[in-house]
């Protein structure tokens, strides 16, 4: 991590919000949640910032503001436990074993002060930041829609800041 790229960034930007964006969710024709025929599940989950850019808003009195948003995807699936190396490797092979999947995208918002940050201080943010704003929504996401769809528990770990 850079961190005076970092701190450019967080000079400049002041979180606004965080929301959903969009969401689905899905759970395999042939696993009943009330009956489950697997013992074990493994969880697997990605996350990732997909897309970022600035905004520029005109407020009711004609004020232009200036925001950033990052588009950050997240996801969790079950899928059957201990499943072979060569197995987990194969990716048309575990799209058929998915037990269930949610996927969703947040929309964190930044309000952006006077002067702009660079670009690699936008893109070091990103990378560090933006996970880090948007993780407590997606646990509480995650663990609600896992409940509604009557799947077991999902508790995600802590946010762990990317290596790099």
């Amino acid at each position: 991590m850079n961190n005076e790229l970092v701190k450019e960034a967080v000079q400049a930007l002041s979180i606004h919000e965080v929301r959903l964006h969009k969401a689905n969710a899905f759970i395999a024709t042939d696993y009943e949640p009330l009956f489950p025929t697997v013992e074990q599940f493994g969880l697997q989950a990605r996350q990732a910032v997909i897309e970022r850019s600035y905004l520029n808003v005109k407020s009711n009195d004609d004020e232009e503001h200036e925001f950033f948003r990052a588009r950050y995807q997240c996801a969790f699936r079950l899928v059957p436990d201990n499943l072979p190396p060569e197995t987990l490797q194969n990716n048309e092979e575990m799209k058929k074993l998915i037990l269930a999947e949610v996927t969703a995208e947040f929309m964190a918002i930044y309000a952006v002060a006077e002067s702009k940050p660079s670009e690699d201080a936008l893109i070091e943010f990103c990378k560090f930041n933006v996970g880090y704003h948007v993780w407590p929504y997606w646990r509480e996401y995650a663990s609600s829609t896992a409940t509604r769809l009557r799947l077991p528990p999902v508790v995600l770990p802590l946010y762990k800041i990317p290596n790099g």
